[in-house]
């Protein structure tokens, strides 16, 4: 996937899907590869079922690399500073 296309993708968020997003990269930047989905919702003030529609999108957006049960991971071209 094309840096324009994440960039395109990242342009279309709101605060509420940035928030999530960035609160998630955080997560998946202290070395651990599953999400905890009550944790975002907190941080974003928003809900469990919130953020894991907004994690499928950003997966499908290629914001986010889905791994099936062994988690998630950040794309290559996304910086992360934790």
């Amino acid at each position: 996937m094309g840096k324009a296309v994440l960039l395109d993708a990242l342009k279309r968020l709101n605060s509420v899907e940035l928030k999530v997003l960035e609160t998630a990269i955080e997560q998946l930047g202290k070395g651990t590869a599953r999400l905890d989905y009550v944790a975002i919702a907190r941080a974003a003030g928003t809900s469990r079922q919130a953020v894991s529609y907004n994690v499928k999108k950003f997966v499908s957006a290629g914001l986010l690399v889905s791994h099936g049960v062994l988690g998630f991971s950040v794309p290559d071209g996304i910086m992360v500073q934790v």
